[in-house]
């Protein structure tokens, strides 16, 4: 299904889970430019098939700010981030129809 459009159920081929997982956290570095690593996931969840030729697009919310040990410098974010994705042709002055693909919540390490 991710290599032949063939095995799939949606006729197209399906994008591996690691690739919208990376799209999300690369739209979220660009946002957060001081963002070092990612230090431990809570959840993550493919809430639905991410495809060939899909856009994706992300939301983030930082949900907790904590101190990072003095010795270590910097600031722990707790992020929930949403992937969405729109799919099909795209049509002039008529907002795309987008689903939700990814629900992730983790912990990172910011400068």
């Amino acid at each position: 299904a991710h290599t032949d459009a063939r095995f799939s159920y949606l006729g197209e081929r399906l994008v591996y889970g690691g690739h919208t997982i990376f799209m999300a956290f690369s739209q979220v570095t660009r946002a957060l430019p001081n963002l070092l690593t990612i230090l431990a996931w809570d959840s993550c969840d493919h809430t639905a098939p991410v495809v060939e030729n899909d856009r994706l697009r992300t939301e983030f919310t930082v949900t907790d700010i904590l101190p990072a040990p003095a010795d270590a410098g910097g600031t722990l974010l707790r992020l929930h981030v949403a992937c969405f994705a729109a799919r099909g042709p795209i049509v002039a002055g008529t907002p795309e129809a987008e689903t939700q693909v990814l629900d992730w919540k983790f912990w990172a390490w910011s400068l």
